[in-house]
């Protein structure tokens, strides 16, 4: 746990992170929060995309259920 609670500083702690040498306080706060909205943001993508992942692949399963012939190729002969 110890481990843990260092780690998370290293990374969320200005103070001890590389931010640290930003000088001006109010800058290394704008930083620091610039950071989180973008992890923010392709946090929720991520999420945002597993869905569509999960719903195109259950759209698949229940063509395939209902009509798999879909799937078969049609020639003409």
């Amino acid at each position: 746990m110890k481990k843990v609670l260092h780690t998370y500083n290293l990374i969320m702690d200005s103070s001890i992170n590389p931010l640290k040498n930003v000088k001006n306080l109010q800058v290394r706060h704008m930083v620091m929060q610039l950071l989180a909205c973008m992890w923010s943001l392709i946090f929720g993508m991520y999420i945002v995309e597993s869905i569509y992942a999960i719903i195109i692949t259950m759209a698949v399963f229940d063509t395939a259920s209902r009509s798999p012939e879909s799937f078969t190729r049609r020639t003409k002969r």
